[in-house]
């Protein structure tokens, strides 16, 4: 096997180094640059802000639920389909298939919204209302784009999942009990998702592999300086370690 092609295996082993050395305890700085432009654009279109966006998201998809439980017919009037919106007209598919849960049982949707408020709470009081929105507004449009690439999306899961991954970098020991008894750390909840992320991207063709990459693009925004230079630093790492055992 040549120096630089990675197995599915070794790319799993990666994800737990990295996740080791980026989430060790330690809250993840963002870039200093990158925080500065944040402050400029926020001088400048601070208004946008939403203020408790997470306690509005979490409302709209809880409503949005509980009217498709009771008219399971109606999702397809929600989701999006470019063709739809294209020839169709219905531009409100760009905004309403965000709301759509894939979650089938209720108990489960309680879990989830619970956790997706809990998240978006504490991204929130950590980056601002502005910064948040701003996180939000970049995945809702990645995702919208990811649509256009697949031909469908029936709701805004990898955008959700942003914010999952979002608060296991930031905050990677804080621990959580599943179904309010197992504790976890939020670590290994960030590392499964990478994971299985990964597992998408090895057996998907192409155009998904970068619809999901381009749903991702605000996490990436966000954070990618810091888990691309701890990838360097890895690989730079295992090739000294290499060479010495040479």
């Amino acid at each position: 096997m040549g120096p630089w092609l990675i197995s599915g295996s070794s790319i799993l082993t990666l994800l737990v180094k990295i996740n080791s050395n980026l989430c060790g305890g330690h809250l993840v700085i963002l870039p200093t640059a990158f925080m500065e432009f944040l402050s400029r654009l926020e001088r400048k279109i601070g208004w946008l802000s939403i203020t408790n966006l997470p306690l509005y998201l979490v409302a709209t998809q809880g409503l949005v639920y509980v009217w498709i439980y009771l008219n399971p017919e109606q999702v397809n009037q929600l989701v999006l389909i470019p063709d739809a919106v294209i020839y169709g007209g219905q531009y409100w598919r760009l905004l309403t298939f965000l709301f759509v849960s894939q979650m089938i049982s209720p108990l489960w949707q309680i879990f989830y919204l619970y956790f997706l408020y809990f998240c978006g709470m504490a991204l929130e009081e950590e980056w601002g209302s502005f910064r948040l929105t701003l996180f939000y507004l970049i995945g809702a449009l990645g995702t919208i784009a990811a649509g256009f690439f697949l031909g469908s999306v029936h709701g805004g899961l990898f955008l959700n999942t942003s914010l999952f991954l979002a608060f296991s970098t930031l905050y990677p020991n804080y621990e959580i009990l599943v179904f309010f008894i197992l504790p976890v750390k939020m670590k290994w909840v960030g590392l499964f998702t990478a994971a299985c992320y990964v597992w998408l991207l090895l057996i998907l063709p192409g155009y998904a592999k970068i619809a999901i990459l381009v749903a991702l693009a605000n996490y990436f925004l966000f954070f990618g300086g810091s888990f691309f230079g701890q990838i360097k630093a890895f690989i730079r790492r295992e090739s000294f370690k290499r060479k010495y055992k040479e």
